[in-house]
């Protein structure tokens, strides 16, 4: 269903700056902030039955029955949570915690990263989680996505080890709107969920076609129209110069430089005014936790000393491909246990598996790197999405955006 969301316009207190207390028409002043006038101000509490779970040790489990969960079980859903999510049951049909009540972890580290889900059955939970059950003037999807709005760090004991108690829920403050609004907004974001959710399965479906297209045309098992002849085994010695890079110190960083620095892992470990090595070059992690990593950067940048160029002699698409289908196996040429590395002449001796004919290596490296592009578009149109939905809580979970009551088509 497609629903299209009518929004009345932000007032001008959001648009501009004002006075201190100037107060725009519709809109007034509480211990929270600025809020609709139709918005209530009231202490979590007063609007939530808080359970704490019981020890795994009171009951029997089963293969069927209630769910049981602990916080291990938070890591197997993003939103929902139900049976699906965990290996434990309980057929003793004693008091249970109610559907559709929000779960979260009580204490620890899981608290800061705002593990927060929805019962989607009847369950019990261990101890170290905490339920908030809604009464009726509190939609249970609206408060799953004010607390993440929130954030549960929001509410625990900032000491060593984080925890949230009943004292932290009856003693905060929450503004909410209206019934039917709480349903709207929650519906509204859940429509954006969905959305995310949809794009997450497709890119990790394309992420398994490309895999499989890997397997296939990189072994020579599958060939490409057009194309026969032999395939040969290359030391990547004879068909790439492998050359280490310069350490950069952090001193000589720059936040505002135009060059990425790389010293192999995902991501560039610093920025840089200069560069050593221009755009479209393959690189290999040398060191560390990432050691065996396979890149290929098509930017001009600076090239760390924890990190190998690879020059190819070749179309160095199709040597990137060949490289990165063989990652597990590059990874295995390490050395050492407390910072492992990778030495250059293990890395000469690796073998390539290529074909003689440079217009088949072409052809295979543009249809790995068109769905390495189609695959990159869907992570940034994600990426895009999830940025929207932030903005979408921010503005209506606090009011500033409203959704005129029967706006949802």
């Amino acid at each position: 269903m497609n629903h299209a969301i009518h929004v009345a316009e932000a007032p001008p207190l959001y648009g501009k700056r004002k006075a201190a207390n100037d107060v725009p028409p519709g809109y007034k002043r509480t211990e929270v902030g600025v809020i609709p006038e139709d918005w209530g101000v009231g202490i979590l509490g007063k609007f939530v039955d808080i359970t704490s779970g019981e020890s795994p040790s009171r009951f029997q489990f089963d293969f069927q029955g209630i769910p049981y969960f602990k916080v291990e079980q938070l890591n197997n859903a993003n939103k929902y949570i139900g049976k699906e999510q965990t290996k434990y049951f309980i057929s003793k049909n004693s008091r249970y915690i109610l559907k559709d009540s929000i779960v979260f972890p009580k204490r620890g580290a899981s608290i800061l990263l705002n593990k927060v889900r929805i019962l989607i059955s009847n369950s019990y939970i261990d101890t170290n989680l905490m339920v908030l059950t809604p009464r009726d003037n509190l939609y249970y999807e609206f408060l799953y996505y004010l607390l993440n709005f929130k954030h549960l760090s929001s509410l625990a004991d900032t000491t060593s080890i984080p925890q949230i108690n009943n004292k932290h829920i009856n003693s905060f403050l929450i503004s909410f709107p209206p019934l039917h609004e709480q349903r709207a907004i929650a519906e509204a974001l859940s429509d954006v969920d969905a959305l995310i959710e949809s794009l997450q399965k497709l890119i990790d479906k394309k992420r398994a076609l490309k895999t499989a297209a890997m397997q296939q045309l990189l072994t020579g098992k599958t060939r490409l129209p057009g194309f026969s002849g032999e395939w040969e085994e290359k030391r990547l010695g004879d068909i790439a110069s492998i050359k280490k890079g310069e350490q950069k110190g952090r001193a000589l960083l720059n936040k505002g430089g135009a060059y990425p620095v790389w010293n192999g892992g995902t991501e560039p470990s610093g920025y840089s005014n200069e560069f050593n090595m221009n755009e479209n070059t393959i690189t290999i992690s040398e060191g560390g936790n990432s050691c065996g990593f396979v890149n290929y950067i098509d930017t001009k940048f600076w090239l760390g000393g924890h990190c190998y160029a690879i020059e190819s002699k070749i179309n160095e698409k199709f040597l990137f491909q060949a490289l990165k289908v063989n990652e597990n196996k590059i990874m295995s040429l390490r050395v050492g246990s407390g910072l492992p590395n990778i030495q250059k002449k293990r890395l000469e001796n690796f073998k390539v598996l290529i074909p003689i004919s440079q217009k088949e290596q072409t052809a295979i490296a543009q249809i790995l790197s068109d769905m390495d592009t189609e695959i990159d578009a869907l992570e940034n149109r994600l990426e895009k999405t999830r940025a929207i939905k932030e903005g979408m809580m921010q503005e209506l979970l606090t009011g500033r955006i409203r959704l005129i009551k029967g706006g949802i088509i």
